[in-house]
């Protein structure tokens, strides 16, 4: 048998003789194996961008999930506690996809009454409610915001223009005049805007605040309670529900050192991130998800939001979707396929002098064989590299069109060059 060098020099001849025939199978190949390669990608990169659509437009800005535990003790040891292990249990879960999450405490209604006077049938309840960073989502109207209050002191609230109007309270005047000037009368003497719910906890309107937009996924579509004033519930003399806000330590500290046994509502309410979740670890935000609600329950508490069943029917739904963009694919790579056989055909039929030349000469068959078998290493061994990043070129691409314009925002899909691609693209290469 002849050695493996002069086999390889007659394979390098054979090529230099028949470049362009072996240029124009070389162009079938490299086709067949990018779009054999590209079934891995596009598919991929096709669920990984129906996941982010469906949770940044599909959950249209609600949260992807709400914590929940009522009859919290505000400010004893063991609320102290409950709250620390729920707040850890959530960033150890919800930590590596969450995008935002903001805390609302709400403590029990209060009766409103104006200072010095019986409580009337009928009064509103005043809601004491707290968001985090709220400051940063409201228009100012007239005041400020409150402050955090101290124990002792009058809880500083805020609230919208239209549950002032129903409360029949105006920002409280803080008496700060002018000097007088010539024979200006003397200014009024100082004012007293208190309002005291029945059980002593004197409370001060200091502003008025509109949502800067009526839309945002700040206040997880819980909006109104904090701008509408709510219906009675049907219990007799109940009058409307006013929501309010207050500064977050007035509730946790200020509140907490006078009532620490009292109870709080507290809701954690967080958004997931769309570029931090992709098919590759969906189901381990499932899981977490999952996980979470168990442990929340066990902490007398409830999750819920509809982050948890997009991405379990996200899950159902995207196996079935690749399985017809696959064989759309390989369909596609035969016709390139045949178009590479019938040029590779060719490419023999015009070597058939030399083989019965080199056959007349004493070559055996493997060794003819093994002539057109280096030729194909040739031109494949370069194939098969890159092929997969041609493919993933080309699906990124993808995202310049108008077809993937409302899902990219005219940017590059983003694509991820998985093992199997190079598996797909030595197939085509092989076929």
């Amino acid at each position: 048998m002849p050695s493996i060098i002069p086999t390889w020099r007659v394979a390098a001849r054979h090529g230099r003789s028949n470049w362009r025939l072996l240029t124009v199978l070389a162009i079938g190949i490299l086709v067949a194996s990018v779009l054999l390669a590209s079934a891995p990608i596009y598919s991929r990169a096709m669920a990984d961008l129906g996941l982010t659509f469906t949770i940044r437009d599909e959950l249209e800005g609600r949260a992807g999930a709400t914590v929940e535990l009522a009859r919290m003790p505000i400010g004893s040891a063991d609320g102290a506690a409950r709250r620390e292990a729920i707040a850890n249990r959530i960033n150890e879960r919800i930590g590596w996809f969450r995008a935002e999450q903001y805390e609302y405490n709400q403590v029990p209604r209060l009766r409103l009454a104006r200072s010095g006077q019986p409580m009337a049938n009928n009064a509103p309840s005043i809601n004491l409610q707290s968001q985090a960073n709220y400051g940063d989502h409201v228009n100012v109207v007239e005041g400020r915001l409150p402050n955090a209050s101290s124990p002792g002191q009058p809880i500083e609230i805020a609230m919208s223009g239209r549950i002032a109007t129903v409360a029949q309270l105006k920002v409280v005047d803080t008496c700060e005049r002018e000097i007088p000037l010539g024979d200006a009368p003397p200014p009024p003497p100082p004012c007293d805007s208190k309002v005291i719910a029945r059980w002593s906890a004197p409370a001060v309107l200091v502003g008025i605040v509109e949502p800067k937009d009526l839309n945002d996924t700040f206040w997880a579509a819980t909006i109104s309670i904090f701008f509408e004033p709510l219906p009675p519930i049907a219990l007799p003399n109940e009058g409307p529900i006013l929501g309010t806000f207050v500064h977050p330590d007035t509730i946790t500290k200020g509140y907490a050192a006078t009532w620490p046994a009292y109870y709080t509502t507290l809701r954690y309410n967080f958004f997931a991130d769309p570029e931090a979740l992709s098919r590759r670890n969906f189901e381990r935000a499932t899981a977490d998800i999952t996980g979470l609600k168990s442990e929340v329950e066990s902490q007398g508490g409830f999750l819920y939001g509809p982050l948890e069943s997009t991405l379990i029917n996200f899950g159902k739904a995207s196996s079935y979707q690749q399985t017809p963009l696959t064989i759309l694919l390989i369909e596609i790579a035969a016709v390139a396929l045949f178009y590479t056989a019938l040029v590779a055909a060719t490419v023999v039929e015009r070597q058939s002098d030399e083989i019965t030349l080199l056959r007349s000469r004493g070559a055996s068959t493997w060794q003819i064989a093994s002539i057109y078998l280096l030729e194909g290493l040739y031109l494949s061994v370069p194939i098969i590299i890159v092929a997969p990043f041609i493919a993933a070129a080309a699906t990124a691409m993808l995202g310049y069109t108008p077809l993937f314009h409302d899902v990219s925002d005219g940017d590059l899909l983003p694509v991820v060059v998985p093992p199997v691609s190079f598996a797909m693209a030595a197939l085509g290469a092989a076929l």
